[in-house]
């Protein structure tokens, strides 16, 4: 009889850890988006106060922000930003990324400024629907592994 306690025990904690490494991944996909929100307002500061080229502000940026965004490697530019982000970024978010790497550091501050407000009023509600779907998906990861474990268990005792 201890061997089944045993075993159903670790039945359990085997499904609250796999609900633990499918809530990681749900909690950096927004963490991603996050942190890009927080890339974009660095730049927007960097350009309104310092007017300091693209080159600058990557090499100003606290090296936690680019982590956040899933860079790996230093970077120079928006380009080879994008290019460095792992995993790469979905659909919607690399045509933002794309688009605004090829409007930004070109043109008056204003206009950067401009590019920069643009972009971070479309990339900032995909953050925020992606917190708030991450938290649901949390929930039933956890429900589905816990339930699906104590399934488990009560079919093999």
């Amino acid at each position: 009889m201890s061997f089944k306690l045993v075993g159903a025990a670790l039945i359990l904690i085997a499904g609250y850890g796999v609900s633990l490494v499918l809530n990681s991944k749900e909690s950096s996909k927004a963490y991603r988006l996050v942190c890009l929100c927080r890339l974009l307002r660095f730049f927007r500061l960097q350009i309104d106060c310092y007017c300091a080229p693209i080159g600058e502000i990557f090499a100003r940026v606290d090296a936690d922000i680019l982590q956040g965004c899933g860079c790996r490697a230093p970077v120079r530019d928006l380009d080879t930003f994008i290019g460095s982000l792992d995993p790469p970024p979905d659909g919607k978010v690399r045509e933002l990324l794309c688009s605004l790497a090829s409007e930004l550091g070109s043109g008056y501050r204003e206009d950067q400024l401009k590019c920069c407000d643009y972009h971070l009023s479309l990339i900032t509600p995909l953050a925020e629907a992606a917190t708030l779907d991450a938290a649901r998906r949390k929930r039933l990861n956890t429900v589905l592994c816990l339930a699906a474990a104590a399934a488990t268990v009560i079919l093999l005792i």
